[in-house]
């Protein structure tokens, strides 16, 4: 029978589990290794493998998926907890100090947690320690009410679940290593030519093949440590894109700059050149040439139609004058020299020109 001092841990009876009607028995794994894994589901992280010939307990079938068990923890296995929720004592002994403390294969909280929990007050065997980014993390016996999940093709059933209680002088299973797979060697390969590309830097390397292999690992292949492995390998992959990403941008900054600062320089040394021509040409001696000479005269027409100065010459008007550039109500009685664009025929017979310049010339 199972030790009394397990009841202490408590096995929720989550949405989707059930217990099959006829209730424990015993199993026998018929496959070479069975992977037992935290959920009903080859999505779930692999917890231990089980050689052919060995026995189980199982204790359910998940509800919505049939094809799955519940398998109690095998003895002496070994999980972790999160160490802020545990005080440690002498001895390896330690008390849980949170409630519902969860329980998962590895010392992250990025594993599946198992289908159990420790409660506020439970006694726990503390046998290894770890700590990472997380924080301080506990390596604890598991109590074999714990459930896990294998497939149902590759157990049968052989009896009572006494056929698979394990005998009192039967010793508790080591601490499962992880288990090498061949797909193993890939996720090492793959790692090592990420060091290799990024050290080529953004310029050379090619990050694309790599990223493609890691898609393509079959992840329910990799033993536990390397889907972790795996998952940092990615992790890295994404930061050496982030970097070169911002590489080729601060590059094209670069090169854009580098190229208006060109051109601008250029625009620079051709307008000062072209201005330097023309001051040349006007500095030299060349007579005045206009579009019309003639007397300004302001002679608004009787219907009120624009413009009203005309340009006159020899008691006759001769042009229209219109101008946003100068105020031609002072040369009124003047005689001017105007440069500047001439309108088509007005209707009377006239011309307008739009004055650009306007010079006060003397008399003939």
């Amino acid at each position: 029978m199972r030790n009394a001092a397990l009841v202490g841990v408590m096995v929720l009876g989550w949405a989707g589990w059930s217990v099959a009607e006829e209730g424990a028995y015993a199993a026998e794994v018929t496959a070479t290794q069975l992977r037992l894994r935290a959920g009903a589901g080859e999505a779930y992280q692999e917890v231990v493998r089980l050689e052919k010939g060995a026995k189980v307990i199982v204790q359910g079938i998940h509800a919505n998926d049939p094809t799955w068990l519940q398998i109690e923890v095998p003895q002496g296995y070994h999980a972790w907890v999160f160490g802020q929720f545990v005080a440690k004592g002498a001895d390896g002994a330690g008390t849980v100090t949170g409630d519902r403390v969860l329980i998962r294969p590895r010392p992250s909280t990025r594993y599946h947690q198992l289908a159990g929990l420790f409660q506020k007050g439970d006694a726990i065997k503390i046998v290894g320690e770890e700590k990472n980014d997380e924080g301080t993390w506990y390596r604890v016996v598991v109590p074999r009410i714990v459930l896990l999940y294998g497939h149902r093709d590759y157990l049968k059933k052989i009896g009572p679940a006494s056929l698979a209680e394990p005998s009192p002088a039967e010793q508790p299973a080591a601490i499962p290593a992880a288990v090498a797979t061949a797909t193993d060697k890939q996720v090492l390969d793959l790692e090592a030519q990420l060091k290799a590309e990024v050290a080529k830097g953004w310029e050379a390397a090619s990050l694309d093949p790599i990223k493609r292999a890691l898609d393509a690992l079959d992840r329910a292949e990799l033993s536990a440590d390397m889907r972790e492995r795996r998952y940092r390998v990615q992790m890295d992959l994404l930061e050496a894109e982030k970097q070169f990403t911002i590489a080729r941008v601060q590059a094209k900054e670069s090169a854009i700059k580098e190229d208006l600062e060109k051109r601008l320089h250029e625009i620079e040394r051709d307008y000062k050149r072209k201005l330097a021509e023309i001051k040349e040409e006007y500095a030299r001696p060349r007579a005045p040439m206009f579009t019309a000479k003639g007397i300004v005269r302001y002679r608004p027409d009787v219907l009120g139609r624009y413009p009203d100065f005309r340009l006159e010459e020899g008691g006759r008007i001769r042009y229209y004058l219109i101008s946003t550039d100068y105020e031609l109500y002072r040369f009124q009685g003047k005689r001017v020299g105007v440069s500047g664009l001439i309108d088509p025929e007005s209707g009377t017979g006239l011309y307008t020109v739009v004055v650009k310049r306007i010079e006060i010339l003397g008399e003939e």
